[in-house]
């Protein structure tokens, strides 16, 4: 008794924590072959496609030694038999079943067989029994092989589950890092100011993927191609035969802007990726192909953005001279505050993400200082709201003095700035948060000239707080942090006055 507790114990461990199906399976085994004394018990896989069955795994005890790995027909295996007859146990094989090779070469008296589903329910295999002697074996022999295949079932469509879990996501990281890198390469191209550097750094983040050996860049201008990453002859002459071609899909490419693939040579797998402006070729990229197009469905989307983007630099590089100078002010106003020039709120969200970021890569902590003009409504109410919008100007000029290289000072809205800089590990957040608290309050108080008016203006309420690499990564949660820190400094400068 004390050793079947023991398997039985193994049984409930395994069950519990087996990593995989054979640490699983054989407990399970050892435990039937002890509960039912039949020499020989063991699980199957059957594959109805081929008309296979294999012995997977194996407990022999006695004289009948079934190997592992045996494969048979299964049109002429007793467990096919048992499973059409519905017959999970028979203790007189020869007379149910003596026309079956199998059974005679083996001498098969005992033989016991429930059937192992899958996870959709179709027919995976079975758990057998089987012995040269007869051997009267009990219902509930039976109802524990049921209980087993269900057990085992379980355990397969868990590892079935997991593998599919793992393939899903090894698919989706594959296309996430698609995204990710098409995504990269577009930004590549919208701050790129040289379609030659462009091509070049594109062809190098494509050479990463696996289903081209080599991607070679070319720079096409006034009818010369210039080879930009030492490409061979062959890809420099297969380069030129493009440009030299006159067919209609080249033409539909470079006059109605179509999908910008064509095969340089199809016999050799080699795609041309065309890179236009306005009506001309402005460069290519030659795909030496490994792998099927039709396997890479997800690589040739990627392929044609980053065409796309390249042709989209390429035009509005061509329109730079004239449209520089607008976009720089467009861009300026449009992340910038009118009134004291400098960084709106918009910029500030976008720069604060970045230095978060930043302070988590540098494992370095960020300071936030959220500043409030304390007065300025009675200010607007004595002198007009151009007086408080010279005053604004001011400030923000006096606030801008006191910044480091890395820092910056953004207006948040109406009489609100928000400062924000990047600290250093080995800093003392009391000692740091004391001196510059110190230096923009020494920076923005005092005597103010604003035309006819002069006022002496005491400083304003300044929230200081950390952020440590760890923290909430969010930049409205970090200004709000900020904020609520103003407000106790405001309550605590309303006291002591």
């Amino acid at each position: 008794m004390a050793s079947m507790d023991d398997e039985l114990r193994v049984l409930a461990q395994s069950v519990a924590h087996a990593d995989d199906i054979e640490a699983f399976v054989r407990p399970i085994l050892k435990l039937v072959n002890r509960c039912s004394g039949l020499e020989s018990v063991y699980l199957t896989m059957i594959d109805l496609d081929n008309n296979q069955q294999r012995v997977w795994f194996v407990q022999n005890e006695g004289t009948l030694d079934i190997p592992e790995g045996l494969t048979v027909p299964w049109a002429d295996t007793l467990c096919k038999r048992a499973l059409e007859e519905g017959r999970y146990l028979t203790n007189d094989v020869p007379r149910c079943w003596g026309d079956s090779e199998a059974a005679k070469a083996l001498k098969l008296q005992t033989y016991a067989s429930v059937p192992v589903h899958a996870f959709d329910n179709s027919l995976f295999g079975t758990l057998c029994g089987a012995s040269h002697e007869t051997l009267q074996v009990s219902d509930d022999t039976i109802d524990l092989l049921h209980l087993c295949a269900e057990l085992i079932a379980a355990q397969l469509a868990r590892r079935d589950q997991l593998v599919s879990a793992e393939r899903r996501a090894e698919d989706a990281e594959t296309r996430l890092n698609k995204v990710a890198l098409g995504s990269q390469i577009s930004r590549q191209c919208l701050e790129a100011s040289s379609l030659r550097i462009a091509l070049s750094r594109v062809a190098e983040l494509l050479n990463g993927e696996i289903a081209w050996s080599r991607i070679d860049a070319f720079r096409v201008s006034d009818g010369t191609i210039d080879n930009l990453n030492d490409a061979n002859q062959h890809s420099v002459a297969l380069a030129r035969q493009v440009m030299t071609d006159d067919s209609t899909p080249l033409q539909l490419i470079v006059r109605k802007q179509e999908e910008p693939i064509l095969w340089a040579d199809a016999e050799e797998q080699t795609l041309a990726l065309v890179i236009t402006s306005d009506d001309r070729v402005e460069g290519l990229l030659l795909v030496h192909m490994v792998e099927p197009l039709g396997h890479c469905q997800d690589s040739l989307h990627l392929l044609t953005a980053s065409a796309n983007s390249l042709s989209l630099l390429a035009a509005r590089l061509a329109d730079h001279n004239r449209l520089e100078a607008a976009n720089q002010v467009l861009e300026h106003h449009a992340l910038h505050d009118v009134l004291t020039g400098l960084p709106n709120r918009r910029f500030l969200i976008e720069m604060l993400e970045d230095k978060l970021l930043e302070g988590e890569r540098l494992e370095t902590q960020v300071y936030i200082a959220f500043i409030d003009l304390d007065g300025f409504k009675k200010l607007n109410d004595d002198h007009g709201h151009d007086v408080g919008d010279l005053f604004l100007r001011e400030f923000a000029k006096r606030l801008s003095k006191v910044l480091r290289g890395h820092d910056l000072v953004a207006r948040y809205g109406g009489d609100e700035f928000v400062f924000v800089g990047l600290g250093s590990p080995d800093d003392d957040f009391a000692k740091v948060s004391k001196i510059l608290v110190e230096r923009i309050r020494q920076a923005t108080t005092g005597e103010y000239h604003l035309g006819q008016v002069r006022m002496q203006y005491g400083g304003p309420s300044i929230g200081f707080i950390e952020w440590q690499p760890g923290d909430i990564r969010d930049s409205d949660i970090a200004i709000s942090r900020a904020d609520t820190a103003m407000y106790e400094d405001k309550k605590r400068r309303r006291n002591s006055r």
